[in-house]
């Protein structure tokens, strides 16, 4: 299967799901909070200029820097946050939610060997959450490990029974392993439901499109994108299946 539509179909999604962002409690700067409001009302662009300024006056808190980290990847900024991340574990490598943010940074890069290595650290000294079983596997997809993949899904369903957008991967997973009738069947549940997002229905437009079903993967993308977006999308489809 083309890397390419596992990176665009499965990642977004997967990350999506594994993303919190918590107000931090331990730091005076008042700077600090403030890009912390920005960054959960999704004001990216002013909640990195607050963190570039804390973390100049609080260099030693990490806490800061990986939330700084958080921002740039959300930015899309993987080159800087990926540098960012490597400095804060070389300042204290046990701590698990830079390892997470790194590994995310590396699927969002296209980078499933050096994610994988990290998730197996992480095993190792840890029981995986279900954000950390999405991440195993959205890194099992983007091999093409999809038995894996799954195994991981389940089990982070099991752990978050009610998080649709696990099973929502679970379901493309199975399109992207040939069983295309097992994970249309997931993602057509999941789009009946008042809650469908449009990643929703742009992994069953990915699964209908697989599937030669091009009318429906059609009517999917128009409901989220422009009418030459759609277009693109529909063509994309069709060329690498």
């Amino acid at each position: 299967m083309n890397s390419k539509i596992i990176t665009a179909a499965i990642l977004s999604l997967s990350l999506i799901s594994c993303n919190t962002f918590d107000e931090t409690k331990d730091s005076k700067n008042s700077m600090f909070h403030l890009a912390d409001k920005l960054t959960q009302k999704g004001d990216y662009k002013n909640a990195l200029q607050f963190y570039e300024k804390a973390v100049r006056e609080e260099p030693n808190n990490l806490d800061l820097r990986l939330k700084y980290a958080t921002v740039l990847n959300l930015m899309k900024l993987y080159p800087d946050a990926r540098r960012e991340l490597r400095n804060i574990l070389k300042i204290d490598n046990t701590l698990m939610g830079a390892k997470i943010e790194l590994t995310k940074t590396y699927l969002n890069e296209n980078k499933p060997k050096e994610a994988l290595k990290l998730l197996n650290e992480i095993k190792a000294s840890s029981e995986l959450n279900s954000n950390c079983l999405v991440l195993l596997g959205t890194t099992h997809d983007m091999l093409g490990q999809h038995s894996l993949a799954q195994d991981n899904y389940r089990q982070a369903i099991k752990l978050d029974p009610t998080n649709n957008h696990i099973q929502s991967n679970l379901g493309l997973s199975l399109a992207l392993s040939g069983q295309l009738s097992q994970g249309i069947k997931i993602l057509e549940e999941l789009n009946r439901l008042s809650t469908a997002t449009a990643k929703d229905r742009h992994n069953l437009a990915v699964a209908y499109g697989m599937n030669k079903q091009y009318d429906k993967a059609k009517k999917l993308l128009a409901t989220d994108l422009s009418p030459d977006n759609t277009d693109a999308s529909l063509k994309f489809l069709k060329r690498i299946h």
